[in-house]
């Protein structure tokens, strides 16, 4: 069983909506990530694992939901930092866990 796949999420739901942060486990709030991201909860979201697991597991959950890596930021993003892998164009991953 992989343990350790905390991650801090900020994000905000829409557009003129102010940003909230915070921590998830993935083991614990998967079903939530996976309505978040089908749903079209999130207008962004950028996602700091605290661990190599918790990364590899956000990224298997983005390319089974048929995500992909490589996207630009949409213009109205505000999350995206340099350094950040980009999904979708709105969904940010910062690929160096807090180890």
């Amino acid at each position: 069983m992989v343990n350790n796949l905390r991650v801090m999420i900020t994000a905000r739901d829409d557009w003129d909506d102010e940003l909230y942060t915070q921590v998830w486990d993935m083991k614990e709030r998967l079903l939530d990530f996976i309505l978040g991201f089908g749903n079209g909860v999130w207008s962004e979201i950028r996602v700091v694992p605290e661990t190599e697991a918790g990364l590899e597991a956000f990224r298997t959950l983005l390319i089974k939901g048929g995500y992909s890596a490589g996207r630009q930021p949409d213009s109205q993003t505000t999350l995206f930092q340099e350094g950040d892998e980009c999904w979708a164009g709105f969904i940010f991953l910062n690929p160096k866990p807090n180890e």
